[in-house]
């Protein structure tokens, strides 16, 4: 009581009672408790954002690192002179973005503007939850809508944080997008991409003809083929003669099904045995070759 009364003559309050100042002061001590609490609380949160903000960038990182990889192989297969070219852009499929976009936040009233306008400002969403600050101007949406777009981020963050949007691949023949070409047009892009492999040693196709016509054989494919002959070995089963004899194959196998086996046939183009059975299983036969090759004269004739 002394200690009170002395405390009271000091600030100088009459009516100051001593059960309300107990009462006053074990709040305050309670209340110091609970701010030491707090500032742990928000160091251990500020440690945890750090350390998720640290594993974002390495993951971001590993992407890139992936994507740089892919860059270097389409370089090297750009560096080979043909009709086929490659790009490719770094998380460029906005199509999977926007997909993941509607599935996660379907339901909240964002309309496809506004994903349009997302997919477009950002790659994907670790770019976003890198600018939730900026997301209210760059959207332009209600401050309602921006709260429900938030609060349905941050349930789904782990989900959208490791979710890869995939780098987009632009394949090109003649400068011309691949998907606007014609079945046979693509069929020799791929035989182009595989010839621009350079660090193979073989190569074997069956059936490259397929889906081309004999002028795309012979100024896409064959050309290519004879300009890296001594650098690869090529084998090839094929119907078509301009393969073999255009293509001055060294070493041809004819196979034919006669009486339930069959007859194999070897040996190189200048052999006349062999140039028989080109003539005979390629061209349909001496008749036939004779016969095209009498009118082909005769056209030659007439220009």
């Amino acid at each position: 009581k002394e200690e009170f009364a002395k405390i009271k003559r000091e600030i100088a309050l009459p009516n100051l009672n001593p059960d309300e100042f107990l009462k006053l002061n074990r709040q305050i001590e309670t209340s110091k408790l609970k701010l030491v609490e707090i500032e742990k609380s928000e160091k251990k949160k500020i440690e945890y954002q750090t350390t998720l903000n640290n594993k974002v960038s390495e993951l971001n990182n590993l992407w890139h690192e992936e994507y740089k990889i892919l860059e270097k192989e389409v370089s090297r297969i750009n560096e080979y002179e043909n009709s086929l070219s490659i790009s490719v852009e770094y998380k460029g499929r906005k199509d999977i973005f926007d997909a993941k976009l509607r599935e996660i936040f379907k339901g909240t009233g964002i309309r496809g503007a506004t994903y349009d306008s997302i997919t477009s400002q950002y790659k994907d969403f670790i770019e976003i939850y890198r600018n939730t600050e900026n997301l209210n101007s760059s959207l332009n949406i209600s401050e309602n809508l921006l709260a429900e777009y938030k609060k349905r981020f941050y349930e789904n963050l782990l989900d959208l944080l490791t979710f890869r949007v995939d780098d987009k691949f632009t394949i090109k023949y003649n400068d011309k997008p691949l998907k606007d070409h014609s079945l046979g047009q693509r069929a020799t892009a791929l035989i182009l991409f595989l010839l621009a492999q350079k660090e193979t040693d073989v190569l074997i196709i069956d059936q490259p003809e397929d889906d081309l016509d004999n002028q795309t054989i012979y100024e896409d494919v064959i050309k290519e083929i004879k300009s890296l002959k001594g650098k690869m070995q090529f084998v090839f089963a094929t119907h078509n003669a301009n393969i073999p004899v255009l293509g001055d194959s060294e070493k041809i196998i004819s196979c034919k099904y006669s009486e339930s086996k069959i007859e194999v046939h070897d040996g190189t183009i200048d052999n006349p045995s062999t140039q028989k059975e080109i003539v005979t299983i390629m061209e349909g036969g001496e008749e036939a070759f004779n016969r095209r090759k009498n009118i082909y004269e005769l056209w030659s004739l007439k220009k």
